[in-house]
């Protein structure tokens, strides 16, 4: 964007002969086509932002060889294909932003290798496959943004519990499965979880969420859960301003919000 006016176009494969570039700043136009392959030719290469474009294909392979890049945000296009592999060379990166795009597949196990990332949002996705249990390896992160319209399976890592940094977990509207790990209760910085409309996690609240002494929103609405929330989540005095959403058969004597497999309910008291 060059001051009020918008951009528009392919962009160039003669990029890649910016070698000393550092910063691509093309956020907030209307690019079409593809990221091109050169992009990998810009080795020294920090930030990347082409977020809220027109931008459609896949992500280049290429892109592992940015191995300086500390910011990449995709956000608010229209790209396809799957999540390549070769993300995992981007050791460096701090922030990785692909949300509201159209990709599908896997997240790769290589995701692990990233031990800098700090957000990793691929909300609103067509991602499938299961959470890598590699994620645990990236104990930088803060924010993990992986609901929304993805069909993510299987359970939630327990490898989960290893990221101590972690402020929000947002994984709604997927199709997880098993129970809620205890480990989660080591993220003591966590503020956010939300898991609801996952229909096939089961299980019962584990007691060891009562460790999270800086949760401000859980959302567990829509699932199989049973029991009764832990004592601690609702009477610790910081966490009046909870705003708890569970399943219809958690017992919870805070909860603001309860929602069953296909309707909503009233609250069951302890």
């Amino acid at each position: 964007r060059s001051g009020n006016r918008v951009m528009n176009g392919l962009i160039p494969s003669t990029i890649g002969l910016c070698t000393a570039l550092q910063t691509l700043l093309l956020q907030q136009n209307s690019f079409f086509g593809s990221i091109p392959t050169e992009v990998g030719m810009l080795s020294n290469l920090l930030s990347l932002d082409m977020k809220s474009n027109q931008i459609g294909g896949s992500i280049p392979s290429t892109l592992g060889n940015c191995t300086s890049l500390s910011n990449l945000f995709l956000d608010l296009n229209s790209i396809s294909g799957t999540l390549p592999s070769e993300i995992g060379l981007l050791t460096s990166l701090s922030k990785l932003g692909l949300g509201y795009n159209q990709i599908k597949g896997s997240i790769p196990s290589t995701v692990g290798s990233m031990e800098k990332l700090e957000i990793f949002d691929a909300y609103f996705n067509l991602l499938t496959g299961s959470i890598p249990p590699s994620i645990g390896n990236c104990t930088s992160l803060t924010g993990v943004y992986l609901g929304g319209g993805n069909e993510l399976e299987g359970i939630i890592p327990s490898e989960i519990g290893n990221l101590q940094r972690l402020e929000h977990l947002i994984l709604d509207h997927n199709k997880l499965s098993g129970s809620i790990p205890s480990q989660l209760g080591n993220c003591q910085n966590l503020i956010q979880f939300d898991a609801r409309f996952n229909r096939r996690i089961k299980g019962t609240i584990p007691w060891q969420l009562e460790n999270l002494s800086n949760l401000k929103k859980l959302y567990l609405a829509a699932t199989q859960l049973t029991g009764t929330m832990p004592d601690e989540i609702c009477s610790r005095p910081e966490n009046r301003s909870l705003f708890p959403s569970v399943n219809c058969d958690v017992r919870c004597d805070c909860c603001k919000e309860c929602f069953g497999m296909t309707s909503d309910c009233e609250c069951r008291k302890v």
